[in-house]
């Protein structure tokens, strides 16, 4: 990569801090070390063919990597701080050789976001209960498009424990199914770093906002629950969005459940 690099006149780095590479998990650095592609994919997911200063860096903005033309999310609040996919800049515009650019930031853009939000779910069948639901309802359409969404993703376990009778209406009832899945949905790419403790987000079901926690050590945010349901993995990055998998399911209080059957 740095053969590359230097051939280059236009590039922006994103690198990570010293603190940000000591939290990697032991188990990815010694996959990385024995798969030597998988680590160089890894280090292209930081780097930008194009020279992106600071100021350019908007919210909402999606920037393309060199990793299989992966996307990174932008998120500016008002200057005071600007994350990408999560990861806050503590230290930009550093002039990098050649003319390119350096922004340190607090974390690692890992994984590589190559694939959409459908994609991503069907490398997993842990996750395959949400597609079947969201497939009923043609939700699936619209988590294919250009988005961003961040989905809170009830697992397969989470929906196991929803008592056959209440799964029951909900598959027979499509508006009322899609108003619960809508409900997992929110417009825009929130990962932990972009999220406060006690912060309301609005889904699509747009009548009940979800409340998100997230615990704070030091600089570093991490996710880890949405309406008191706890976080089993946080910050999956996507092309069009991010997912959150939850460990129980959400559910609006204002949904009129059929017959009487609530939902736990």
């Amino acid at each position: 990569m740095v053969a590359e690099l230097q051939g280059s006149c236009a590039y922006t780095l994103f690198i990570p801090s010293n603190e940000a590479v000591s939290r990697l998990p032991s188990n990815l650095v010694d996959h990385w070390r024995e798969n030597n592609p998988d680590f160089t994919l890894a280090l292209l997911n930081h780097v930008i063919q194009d020279v992106i200063s600071l100021d350019q860096l908007k919210q909402g903005g999606r920037l393309t990597s060199r990793a299989n033309s992966a996307t990174i999310f932008v998120n500016n609040y008002n200057n005071e701080a600007v994350t990408v996919n999560g990861h806050r800049i503590v230290h930009g515009d550093v002039t990098a050789p050649k003319g390119g650019l350096i922004h340190v930031i607090d974390g690692t853009l890992c994984p590589v976001a190559d694939q959409d939000i459908i994609s991503t779910l069907r490398t997993c069948n842990k996750y395959d209960g949400f597609l079947t639901l969201a497939d009923v309802t043609k939700l699936l359409d619209t988590m294919q498009d250009d988005g961003p969404y961040t989905v809170f993703l009830p697992s397969n376990d989470a929906l196991t424990k929803i008592p056959s009778d209440e799964l029951s209406v909900l598959k027979e009832n499509v508006t009322l199914l899609r108003e619960f899945l809508d409900y997992h949905i929110v417009q825009g790419a929130y990962f932990s770093g972009d999220l406060k403790d006690g912060q309301y987000l609005t889904t699509l079901h747009q009548k009940q906002p979800i409340r998100v926690g997230v615990r704070v050590d030091g600089c570093y945010r991490r996710l880890v629950e949405a309406n008191n349901s706890p976080l089993f993995k946080a910050d999956i990055p996507t092309k069009n969005g991010v997912i959150h998998v939850i460990d129980w399911i959400l559910r609006p209080s204002d949904l009129s459940w059929c017959e009487g059957v609530i939902l736990p």
